[in-house]
């Protein structure tokens, strides 16, 4: 019996199916409950990111789009995963201490803010999820912030000019609710930024012209109009004006006198840059636009000129020509002009007082509760009521506006005009008109719209004609027409030039501008 115990071999123990299933119950167990820790701790970061943009949301732009936006990836962040590794989020911190070339204080796109959050973040030393997470969100919106602030100035402006002013009609685009889901599908930021920077020309001189003003190389406006070749991009030409502005001027003026010119044109520049940012220019192949501050037209074609003349607008005050934009469908040629009541009562009725024959000399009709009045001799206009009558200037040589009008739909029944005085339109100063517009070529102006067309012969037949008659002629294609105000631009030299602030508007854009980073946004809902 002991031989055979002792020869006997070992062999290990059996493995049991019970024994596999406890030792993978064990593991899953273990893995759910990390994967259910990570949820929770997901949850977490997720449920305290929506608690703070619900505290901070008030202070963004567009919050209500904004969360939503967040709302819709379930609260995780977008912008700080996307663009802090590879420090691409640097990158909007270096344009936004570049705001002053735009003439923008970068403080009104909150980035002390921005640096703040972005310095902490990197100073941060922890391995607590829940706190780096924490100082994340916290960047996460301060990026937002920053970033769709920029974005609007440098592709809408600042300030809606609908709010600032009392008499402007032009189209103005805003954002809408698909920019702001772009800002959120940015890929390259420095790609992004570098495409929204302004690339008009114009808007390009007056920047590079500030740029010179802020690093003192350039001389400042007189009051009067002046051409500043100096803008062009010679090294040689700046330094020559420098010398000239040393030479010629720092005699002249007080250090006072010069800062105070400087800050003049400063504020110019500032100003018509804010406006060639707002998105209210024509779109299409032709268009009129009228510079009122400048008192000229230009009928523009793929961008350039290829009519210019002079025009008269508006007094200042409550005749001043509005900022409009509409189209141009049809004109009239002998036009008939029903003089507006309050002409009619302040000048018409007058000038029939002190002359009985006014009235019949000038071809003007008179109608009293709409029946024609005849003997307008037998009336003592010192003392008639004139609310009770109408007058109408019949087609002919002495009729104010002359043989044609050009014709587009606005509430301020401003239109585009001949006029029978031409000696106007070699005056400096041509704000003398009602609030309508007196074109120093209404022939050519008719040919640049008509074109070959037909039409245009029946125009000029008409307006040659002695034997004048009142006829509407529609246009082939109606043409839009914006009547801008612009106090720099660039001339067809390449300078800047500026013009007289005939109505006082620069420094109410300046305020506005000053006072915007308060401003609450509209959007216009995408179709």
């Amino acid at each position: 019996m002991l031989l055979v115990s002792s020869c006997a071999v070992k062999r290990p123990a059996t493995t049991t199916k019970e024994n596999v299933n406890t030792t993978n119950s064990t593991k899953n167990t273990d893995s759910l409950k990390k994967a259910l820790k990570a949820a929770q701790l997901e949850e977490k970061l997720r449920a305290e990111f929506k608690d703070l943009l619900k505290s901070e949301a008030a202070g963004l732009p567009y919050p209500e789009m904004i969360s939503k936006r967040y709302e819709k990836g379930e609260y995780h962040l977008v912008l700080v995963p996307k663009f802090l590794p590879d420090n691409q989020i640097q990158v909007l911190m270096d344009y936004l201490n570049h705001a002053g070339d735009h003439g923008l204080d970068n403080q009104q796109f909150s980035t002390a803010d921005f640096k703040k959050q972005l310095e902490e973040l990197r100073d941060f030393k922890s391995a607590d999820t829940v706190k780096v997470h924490r100082r994340m969100a916290k960047l996460e919106l301060s990026f937002i912030n920053s970033l769709m602030r920029y974005s609007i100035a440098l592709q809408y402006g600042i300030i809606n000019p609908s709010k600032i002013y009392n008499h402007y009609a032009i189209p103005t685009s805003l954002p809408d609710s698909s920019f702001v889901t772009h800002i959120f599908e940015i890929r390259d930021l420095k790609f992004y930024l570098d495409s929204i920077q302004p690339k008009d020309k114009t808007y390009r001189a007056l920047q590079k012209a500030l740029i010179r003003l802020e690093q003192d190389t350039i001389p400042k406006p007189t009051p009067q109009r002046i051409k500043l070749s100096m803008y062009k991009e010679s090294k040689k030409n700046q330094e020559k004006h420098s010398k000239t502005l040393k030479t010629a001027v720092k005699p002249a003026l007080s250090k006072e006198a010069l800062d105070s010119l400087r800050e003049q044109t400063r504020l110019i520049l500032v100003v018509n840059m804010e406006r060639l940012r707002w998105k209210n220019k024509p779109a299409g192949q032709k268009s009129v636009l009228v510079n009122i501050a400048d008192f000229s037209l230009d009928v523009m074609e793929n961008g350039k000129s290829t009519l210019h003349m002079n025009v008269c607008v508006g007094q200042p005050g409550d005749k001043q020509t509005p900022q409009l934009g509409s189209m141009i469908s049809l004109v009239q040629i002998n036009p008939v002009w029903n003089i507006p009541q309050s002409i009619a009562r302040n000048e018409i009725s007058k000038y029939a007082a002190d002359d009985r024959y006014y009235l019949a000399n000038n071809n003007i009709k008179t109608f009293k509760k709409g029946k024609l009045v005849r003997d307008t001799e037998a009336i003592d206009w010192a003392s008639a009521n004139i609310g009770e009558y109408s007058f109408q200037q019949q087609p002919g040589s002495k009729n104010s506006l002359g043989k044609i009008k050009f014709l587009f739909k606005n509430a301020s029944s401003v239109y585009l005009h001949d006029t029978p005085v031409r000696t106007v339109f070699k005056q400096k100063m041509r704000a003398i008109s009602h609030g309508c517009v007196r074109v120093e070529k209404p022939l050519d102006l008719a040919s640049a719209l008509f074109g070959k067309d037909n039409r245009y012969n029946q125009i000029k037949n008409g307006m040659a004609s002695g034997y004048p008659r009142a006829k509407f002629i529609g246009l082939p294609q109606q043409v839009p027409i914006r009547l801008f105000y612009y106090t720099a631009w660039l001339n067809d030299k390449g300078g800047v030039q500026f013009a007289k602030d005939i109505y006082g508007l620069d420094p109410i854009v300046y305020q506005a501008m000053k006072t915007a980073g308060n401003q609450s946004f509209e959007v216009v809902n995408s179709l």
